[in-house]
């Protein structure tokens, strides 16, 4: 079998970004309407400061999130987080359970689904939410692939609601 990657979706940043600079500028667009367009009265004004630092926070956490390039990988018999800067490979011998959790009919699809890892390696899991990469379906389905085959040698797996 073929590795299988899942790159992690950066539209939700891109969409916030775009959203929160058209805000800026309808909010300079009224605030023009009704005081002029004069610089000082931006350069005073506390709302356009405080556009201007959600809009760099949304700027850096895009960029940090391009650079730092996350990725699940699955392979035969393991799968891989990986980043720019460092790859955790999880092994089907390593790894304890896997819990996949449904959630109730009234919440977004499928957007607070997460999938929790025990592994022997680690005392605390480890959760994936499965809608913050591409092909979310997808990713499901090979998580319920691989705890298909942890199921055959008896480890715990069970699907909870939340």
């Amino acid at each position: 079998m073929e590795r299988v990657v899942f790159k992690y979706n950066m539209t939700l940043y891109y969409q916030s970004t775009v959203i929160y600079f058209i805000a800026m500028l309808g909010y300079v667009l009224l605030r023009a309407q009704f005081v002029g367009l004069n610089f000082e009265t931006y350069y005073d004004d506390p709302i356009s400061y405080l556009f201007l630092i959600v809009i760099g926070y949304s700027l850096l956490s895009t960029l940090f999130n391009l650079v730092r390039r996350k990725r699940i990988e699955f392979f035969e018999d393991s799968f891989a987080i990986d980043t720019r800067f460092n790859k955790k490979v999880f092994n089907q011998i390593d790894i304890k359970s896997i819990v996949i959790r449904r959630e109730h009919k009234f919440h977004f699809q499928g957007a607070f689904r997460t999938v929790k890892i025990r592994t022997h390696k680690r005392i605390y899991p480890f959760y994936i939410r499965p809608f913050d990469y591409e092909d979310e379906n997808q990713l499901l389905a090979e998580f319920k692939r691989l705890r298909e085959k942890l199921q055959t040698r008896g480890n715990e797996v069970r699907e909870e609601h939340v």
